[in-house]
């Protein structure tokens, strides 16, 4: 009943203040400028889009990729140094269509954020240059160059033989008069990477203790007289070591194994060692755009239990083997990413894990785009699980993992944007 109204008089309101639903106005220069969709997934650091607009002003930024002459799709992957390596996939459309660049640049780890997107904005522009050679705008723009008249050709000197080295230590500390929590977590990690060898090795703890007071008796009035203090507390550990070794464009090989402890998992100390090798149908120079690989690992694993298990074991080894198809797109329609991996024991086929993920963002069509994300697994190999009962706090805070033959978790959105084609203004006023 209430929508009628307030739909004619949102028509009303924008006709009497919108300047875009007055009578078209004469052709400006803004006009002929280049139209641009620059594409960047969330995770993309440094592509700040106001920053873009505020910085690059001769370029007219594009809502949908439909109204666009360039699609700009912008993809990331971690260099062996903790930098990123960016990618630019400049894909003409309209009068471009049929013209395509790409343009790949590195930033280092200890680059501020507004380094970041000075960096990134002014590859932007050397990758628009072809594009806005071609429009009317072109007699007003100019390329400058800061540097010295003759660059340095010397290789640089890496003092580090690029190993990375890193540290982070963090805890938590909450509490009220019935409850409180306390944990702190670090991890450690040391990493080498050239275009022939990947080695990492990393450590992680994460501990912590819960108390709640909880009431057993209370006086006539309701109020608490007698209380008992519940303790919950958990603690868990890994390292791991891997040395991975590139054979071909297509090829590699790893050698992996890794220390654990969990307390929710009955483990009082793992050991796996695995080599692994790895297939990946495209060459690994387009992986920031596509890659489908196939992954083979097969290994063994030495447990020993804090309890008992429901196996009547305190300790065993086995013999292990998986299977994975790993599969990642970023392309002008969106992206996607599906890993399916499957996990056994070779003592006993029935003992295995099936773990399926995936996540899409598609564009379906113009405005409208779909988001969808989610896990799922089929359990067979709880060997850990503790003989005897589980005590009420432990279910309710979750401080063991019990019994199961799946799990899963999934999540989805469907967006539709429509309105103006343009995307260029920058209002920054009380946030976004």
């Amino acid at each position: 009943m209430l929508l009628a109204p307030l739909l004619a008089l949102a028509l009303a309101a924008s006709t009497l203040q919108d300047p875009q639903a007055l009578p078209p106005r004469p052709s400006t220069a803004t006009d002929s400028l280049l139209r641009a969709f620059v594409d960047c997934p969330g995770w993309v650091p440094g592509c700040d889009i106001d920053f873009l607009r505020t910085e690059i002003t001769y370029v007219n930024y594009m809502r949908n990729r439909e109204d666009a002459d360039v699609h700009v799709l912008a993809t990331t992957q971690e260099t062996g140094g903790g930098g990123i390596e960016y990618t630019l996939a400049f894909l003409g459309r309209r009068q471009f269509a049929g013209r395509g660049d790409t343009l790949r640049f590195t930033m280092p780890p200890t680059v501020t954020e507004h380094e970041r997107r000075a960096e990134f904005a002014q590859r932007l522009t050397l990758g628009l240059a072809r594009y806005l050679a071609a429009t009317s705008a072109a007699p007003r723009l100019r390329l400058t160059f800061s540097g010295p008249r003759q660059a340095a050709t010397a290789r640089t000197h890496d003092p580090w033989n690029y190993w990375v080295f890193q540290l982070r230590f963090g805890g938590y500390l909450q509490g009220v008069k019935s409850y409180q929590s306390r944990s702190f977590n670090y991890n450690a990690s040391v990493n080498r990477t050239t275009e022939a060898w990947k080695i990492g090795f990393s450590a992680y703890y994460n501990g912590g203790r819960d108390e709640f007071l909880y009431p057993i008796e209370y006086d006539t009035l309701g109020l608490p007289v007698r209380d008992t203090t519940v303790v919950s507390t958990y603690e868990s550990w890994s390292g791991s070591g891997s040395l991975v070794r590139s054979l071909t464009d297509h090829w590699s090989a790893r050698i992996a194994g890794s220390v654990s402890r969990s307390t929710s998992d009955n483990q009082l100390f793992v050991f796996e060692g695995a080599p692994a090798i790895e297939y990946n149908i495209f060459p690994y120079s387009e992986s920031t755009r596509r890659q489908l690989a196939f992954r083979l690992r097969a290994g063994v694993q030495h447990a020993i239990y804090d309890d008992t298990t429901i196996y009547d074991r305190t300790s065993e080894t086995h013999a292990f083997a998986s299977v994975g198809l790993y599969l990642s797109v970023t392309q002008p329609w969106g992206t996607a990413y599906l890993s399916l991996d499957r996990r056994m024991f070779l003592y006993d086929l029935t003992k295995n894990r099936l773990s399926l993920y995936a996540s899409f963002e598609v564009r379906i069509f113009r405005g409208l785009s779909a988001e969808m994300w989610g896990n799922y697994a089929q359990i067979h190999d709880q060997l850990f699980l503790a003989k005897g009962t589980v005590s009420e706090s432990e279910v309710l805070l979750r401080r063991r993992t019990l019994e199961t033959s799946y799990s899963y978790w999934t999540g989805f959105s469907l967006v539709y944007r429509f309105g103006s084609i343009f995307n260029n203004v920058v209002n920054p006023r009380f946030g976004s």
